[in-house]
């Protein structure tokens, strides 16, 4: 069918000749450049569509074409369950690996920016939606207010303490990170950063180790639980000029090494973001945008990163690359390893104004 609606844009584009190529409206981009979720069986080699929708009582649906996703998150207690944050149409999850996806009553709409699940109890789910952080106890099925940002203020990222789940962190796009004791009842502004927070990630051997990447502000380390914290300024701009924009950040599980894209670099670190050091990419480093970042859970040297066009792996601790084109011409805006088949990788894309 995709095949055909280019066919007819290039013909269309022929009769206009000198006037120019029609405009497509974003319901014909989606048409020819579908949303949702990619598959792959093979470690990004080939990919299958996934997006079929299941529904009690109800004829089974698939997603529209224009869904865009923009991250993943598996429940740490149970790997077959997947969640999946979208821009506009808010929280799906799966309980099947992605075969099949549920669109989750009470945040059917609405940017997930973040979601956050105690592995204690997997039923409790923090989910950063536009103004809000909401939470459910009963496993999706209720939800209520956690915390609501001031004003037009957005809730942009949202972390949970690994060792003690009663803690939790969200960051808003003025750049503040605020903190929970207590499981998101009371909330406490511990730090303001220069521009809007894009994610809280922990370290693997001790969850009072954070980095908080921010829009325009680099990458802040804090190793006591953010009472106090160190950037990456000053390193940044002499070794990796233009690296303000931090975009994500994947650690390899067994080593600690760590693994972060830039607006132009992906960079590494062995020492826990005291120093760091490019990784040399088949892609231009200041002509390419990475999207997302994922590493395989079982061998750090293993990872990924996709651009608007292409989704790259490497085995070798990016010493050699493969990569392929995305299955789509969206961007790749979120990429996931299943942590218990390394041959299996998720992809979700967004469509992005060229």
């Amino acid at each position: 069918m995709w095949k055909k609606t280019l066919l007819t844009i290039f013909i269309i584009c022929l009769m206009v000749g000198l006037s120019g190529c029609i405009r497509l409206t974003r319901e014909q981009e989606s048409q020819a450049n579908p949303g949702g979720v990619f598959i792959s069986g093979d470690k990004g080699e080939t990919w299958t569509r996934k997006v079929d929708l299941m529904t009690a009582g109800a004829i089974a649906g698939k997603f529209e074409d224009s869904v865009d996703v923009v991250n993943f998150t598996f429940d740490p207690t149970d790997n077959n369950y997947i969640y999946l944050g979208t821009p506009e149409n808010g929280l799906y999850y799966s309980n099947n690996n992605g075969k099949g996806w549920i669109h989750v009553e009470g945040i059917s709409s609405g940017f997930v920016r973040g979601v956050a699940i105690d592995h204690r109890n997997p039923c409790v789910v923090y989910v950063a939606v536009n103004t809000r952080l909401m939470k459910t106890t009963t496993c999706t099925r209720t939800w209520e207010e956690s915390y609501k940002a001031q004003s037009s203020q957005l809730v942009t990222a949202v972390g949970i303490d690994f060792f003690n789940p009663d803690i939790l962190y969200i960051g808003t796009d003025t750049g503040d990170l605020i903190k929970s004791l207590d499981a998101g009842l009371n909330w406490e502004r511990i730090k303001n950063f220069p521009s809007r927070v894009n994610f809280i990630k922990f370290d693997k051997d001790d969850s009072r180790h954070l980095y908080v990447g921010t829009e325009k502000s680099y990458l802040h380390i804090s190793t006591d639980a953010g009472a106090s914290w160190t950037d990456t300024r000053e390193f940044m701009r002499e070794e990796f000029n233009d690296s303000n924009r931090a975009l994500d950040l994947v650690q390899d599980p067994k080593t600690g090494t760590i693994y972060y894209a830039t607006e132009p670099w992906l960079l590494r670190s062995n020492d826990k973001g005291e120093t760091w050091e490019e990784v040399k990419l088949l892609t231009v480093p200041k002509q390419t945008r990475i999207y997302s970042l994922a590493i395989n859970p079982n061998n750090g040297n293993e990872f990924y990163y996709a651009t608007g066009t292409n989704i790259y792996r490497t085995w070798d601790a990016g010493q050699t690359w493969a990569n392929w084109r995305l299955p789509t011409r969206r961007a790749g805006r979120a990429i996931a390893v299943h942590p218990d088949d390394e041959n299996v990788v998720y992809l979700g894309v967004r469509l992005y104004e060229q």
